[in-house]
C-alpha cells in the first residue's frame, strides 16, 4: 500500500511541476508578445518613419496620437486592459517636461497589459531615437 501511496505522491508532483511551468510559460509568452507588438507599432508608425527616413522635425502630438492608436490596434484583440505611457527624452536621455520646447532625441512607451481584476500581467518598454521631435 505504501508503494501506491509513493507513486500518487510522484504523480501529484510531477502534475504540479507541470502545470507551474505551463502557468510560467504563458506569461512568457505574453511578455514576448507585448514587447514584439509594441516594436512592431514603433516600426510602423510615424515615428519610426521619422526614424528610419530621417524627415528631421516630427510634430509631438502627432507622434503621441499615432503610436497610440498603432498600440491600441496592436492590442485590440486580447482580453487585457492596455495602459500606455510615454516621456521625451532629450541626448542625454533626460525626460523632457510638459510645456519644455526642448528638442527631443528619443521617444519611450511603457505599455502595460491588465487583466480584469486590473493586477499587471505585463509590462513593455520601448526607447527609439529620432533625429528630432519638436
Amino acid at each position: 500500500m505504501s508503494m501506491k501511496n509513493n507513486y500518487l505522491l510522484f504523480f501529484l508532483a510531477l502534475v504540479l511541476a507541470v502545470v507551474i511551468v505551463s502557468v510560467l510559460y504563458l506569461q512568457h509568452n505574453a511578455n514576448v508578445s507585448a514587447t514584439q507588438n509594441v516594436q512592431f507599432a514603433m516600426e510602423s508608425s510615424e515615428v519610426g518613419t521619422a526614424r528610419t527616413e530621417g524627415k528631421g522635425v516630427l510634430d509631438k502630438k502627432a507622434a503621441v496620437a499615432n503610436m497610440v492608436a498603432e498600440i491600441a490596434d496592436s492590442y485590440k484583440g486580447t482580453p487585457y486592459q492596455v495602459e500606455v505611457s510615454y516621456s521625451f527624452l532629450d541626448k542625454n536621455n533626460n525626460v523632457i517636461a510638459n510645456g519644455n520646447n526642448t528638442a527631443a532625441t528619443s521617444i519611450q512607451f511603457k505599455v502595460v497589459l491588465l487583466d480584469d481584476d486590473g493586477q499587471e500581467q505585463t509590462t513593455s518598454i520601448q526607447t527609439r531615437s529620432l533625429k528630432e521631435v519638436e
